[in-house]
């Protein structure tokens, strides 16, 4: 009876996230009705289609127009969409052009790419009410100041724009002088730049929407370690925990963002991490965190619900006046690190 209400549970959670389109004339249907229309291509036995669930059905409660395909059941129609990896989402306004949505897999950043969907590439602003106004309406924003004559720097931006508004929100008012800034509002950082050259504005982009704590992955990776930096990996339990952890870290991350790299490390990225760093014996589920400095590491073995950025502040001052041991390794190992 036990197991025959488990499948119950998980067929109907399964049944509240995705709305399946059954067949290609049904999808087509669909498409004509909506002027905008977001689908999932999904295979529900993998597991960052799984993931994805409970985002989406957390962003369909705001927005009628998702569907989703069971590309397990439905294989020809996701070829003819050129659909390889999954989850694919895609954004189909009128059947035509679809736009493939490559933003984080989360309930807030589908719905924010939806609202700005709905904008132009460009917004033109004439006033600093205007200005002010754009430059907190979405997570990263762009606002170039252009000399109204500056028609090459006008014409990078625009490339710019066309590239990346499905990501971030672009903005154009005139100015006496040249000059972009990003905002980062997240993070509450601000970024400008004069050079506007397009392999300038490139980088430029790719600094101001990096987050402040950021997950890290086998594309990003060399990034991290390359810097020369030392990484503090945070292994999340759930979403939620990795949004209350970003949330509370997000200062002390501001505060020695010059000194430290704070990322979050999924072992379904990166299976041998956690053993790597010295969290796989780590009985609790919350609060795994480990030191990464050169070619040694410092798991925190406190953990749990303690963690906190006093604690981790506190924590990596141990590790610089040398009062906390590098681990050994999980043969060598016996008890706590700490000296």
């Amino acid at each position: 009876m036990k197991t025959v209400i488990v499948v119950l549970a998980l067929c109907l959670s399964q049944a509240l996230a995705w709305k399946h389109v059954e067949s290609k004339e049904k999808l087509l249907s669909a498409l004509k009705k909506n002027e905008k229309t977001l689908v999932a291509y999904i295979r529900p036995e993998e597991e960052n289609s799984q993931l994805l669930e409970p985002e989406w059905l957390s962003a369909s409660k705001k927005n009628s127009n998702f569907l989703s395909i069971d590309c397990s059941k439905l294989p020809k129609i996701c070829q003819n969409q050129g659909i390889s990896s999954f989850p694919t989402i895609r954004l189909y306004t009128n059947q035509d052009n679809p736009t493939r949505y490559r933003g984080p897999r989360t309930a807030h950043s589908i719905l924010t790419f939806l609202n700005r969907s709905s904008r132009p590439q460009i917004t033109h602003l004439f006033s600093n009410v205007e200005v002010i106004n754009f430059s907190t309406g979405d997570d990263i924003v762009f606002i170039a100041h252009l000399d109204s004559k500056s028609d090459q720097d006008k014409e990078t931006f625009t490339s710019l724009a066309k590239k990346y508004s499905d990501r971030y929100s672009f903005g154009l008012a005139t100015s006496s002088s040249s000059k972009i800034e990003c905002f980062n509002n997240p993070d509450s950082l601000t970024h400008s730049t004069t050079d506007l050259s397009l392999q300038n504005l490139n980088i430029f982009i790719q600094i101001c929407s990096t987050p402040l704590i950021a997950e890290i992955t086998r594309r990003n990776e060399l990034e991290y370690y390359s810097t020369g930096k030392s990484i503090i990996h945070y292994f999340p339990s759930s979403s939620a925990d990795q949004e209350a952890y970003i949330s509370a870290m997000r200062p002390l991350a501001k505060k020695y963002k010059e000194y430290l790299h704070f990322v979050i490390t999924h072992a379904r990225e990166f299976p041998e991490a956690e053993k790597i760093m010295g969290v796989k014996r780590l009985k609790m589920k919350k609060g795994r965190l480990s030191v990464q400095k050169g070619q040694e590491v410092f798991p925190y073995f406190g953990g749990g619900d303690l963690l906190n950025p006093e604690v981790v502040e506190g924590f990596l001052g141990d590790i610089i006046r040398g009062a906390v041991r590098a681990w050994a390794g999980e043969e060598a190992q016996g008890g706590h690190d700490e000296l």
